[in-house]
């Protein structure tokens, strides 16, 4: 149940927020076209249209941007479930904002949203997966944490189908599509609270007895059969400092770990891009870039 609700709000979420732009994208010009001229009294061209849209799309990789960063701080400080939670919560004010921004009209709110959404599944698709991790049996763990890329794909292709012109993406409907993704989070926020928090985090914090509880839930085992795994978690994470963002390149066994996990991250992200470009013809980043490299 873990994995359902961690990854539908982390990689679920992440590639549909990836995609529903695109095929709803003229409605959401034409939303963006009427709100700037109620607020500023006049009206763009389609020139001016797209460049002020392509900034507004890419405001989502600024805050995810900010949110990468903070990865490990929050999950540090608010452990892995309650990080997680943390951001589920601010994943659907953002997705409220958003519809707060159809019916007030306001492209400005819309773009607000949208930084709140990126920083907010950034967290989330980070501490997601270390939390899958650190719960789940050692024979299983390979196969989980292909789960978070796995979801992010289906996200992809929801995204894809109910943006569409022909279903939700209109001018008067294209605010059911992030209210189909706030639904989505809220069922998997409720979830996430059913959970113990992760074991290996409770160790940390020298909770014996709660992380025996949690790993005799995650892993279906009993009270005999975690002492060994207790054990092996203190002895493996007893006395470590955590690493820092900028240490990493001061040492050269966590570099190289950190050089092939971007690498695979990278294969990932870009299969999914390869994958929303035969959905709708193109993706928001070659967009973008497009609309600024032209007048440059």
């Amino acid at each position: 149940m873990e994995c359902e609700a961690d990854n539908g709000g982390g990689g679920f979420t992440f590639g549909y927020q990836l995609l529903i732009t695109n095929p709803a994208q003229e409605a959401l010009i034409q939303f963006l076209n009427d709100s700037y001229a109620e607020t500023h009294g006049s009206r763009q061209d389609r020139v001016g249209l797209e460049f002020i849209w392509g900034i507004i799309i890419s405001s989502f990789f600024w805050g995810a941007t900010v949110g990468a960063l903070t990865i490990q701080t929050i999950s540090d400080r608010l452990g892995r479930k309650n990080a997680i939670i943390a951001n589920f919560i601010l994943q659907l004010i953002g997705v409220g904002l958003t519809i707060l921004s159809f019916f007030t009209g306001s492209y400005i709110i819309y773009t607000v949203s949208r930084i709140i959404l990126g920083f907010a599944i950034s967290v989330s698709i980070g501490v997601g997966p270390l939390f899958l991790i650190e719960c789940s049996p050692v024979a299983v763990r390979g196969l989980i944490s292909m789960s978070t890329g796995v979801m992010l794909q289906v996200g992809l292709v929801v995204g894809s189908i109910t943006a569409m012109p022909e279903i939700f993406g209109t001018i008067d409907l294209w605010w059911v599509v992030y209210a189909v993704e706030g639904v989505l989070t809220l069922i998997v926020t409720v979830m996430m609270f059913c959970n113990p928090e992760s074991p290996s985090f409770l160790m940390t914090q020298d909770k014996r007895e709660e992380a025996e509880k949690s790993i005799m839930f995650y892993h279906g085992i009993t009270e005999a059969e975690a002492q060994p795994l207790l054990d092996g978690m203190k002895s493996t994470g007893g006395g470590d400092r955590p690493i820092g963002l900028f240490e990493i390149f001061t040492d050269k066994t966590w570099l190289c770990g950190f050089l092939v996990g971007n690498g695979i991250m990278a294969g990932a992200i870009l299969c999914g891009v390869a994958v929303s470009d035969r959905f709708v013809g193109g993706n928001p980043f070659f967009f973008h870039a497009f609309s600024v490299c032209n007048r440059m």
